[in-house]
């Protein structure tokens, strides 16, 4: 599965994420989110905050698999903060091009 910046959906139901790989333009943060539907600002908690380098590939290897019980939300943004989502002014966000591949069950 391709990811380009934003929120996406990646299953609507429980899951296995065993990897995560890519290469953003910026620095910034990957939020998984254990949830079926979009997360919502401000009150969802992400299920896991993974950290990327811009310019700088990154690979997460979960070799036991991270399991969600209700489904796999993945959110692009700037901030680590949890309860932080996507503004207009995020630049992962603004320049979209970030790219990722994800290994799940």
């Amino acid at each position: 599965m391709i990811y380009r910046s934003g929120v996406l959906s990646v299953k609507a139901s429980g899951g296995t994420i065993y990897g995560i790989t890519g290469k953003s333009p910026v620095s910034g943060f990957l939020k998984i989110f254990d949830k079926a539907s979009q997360p919502s600002f401000g009150t969802d908690t992400p299920y896991m905050i993974l950290p990327i380098l811009g310019n700088v590939p990154f690979d997460y290897e979960f070799a036991e698999g991270v399991a969600t019980q209700t489904g796999i939300q993945l959110v692009a943004t700037a901030h680590e903060a949890p309860l932080d989502f996507i503004t207009k002014t995020d630049p992962v966000i603004l320049q979209a091009t970030m790219t990722a591949t994800f290994r799940f069950a």
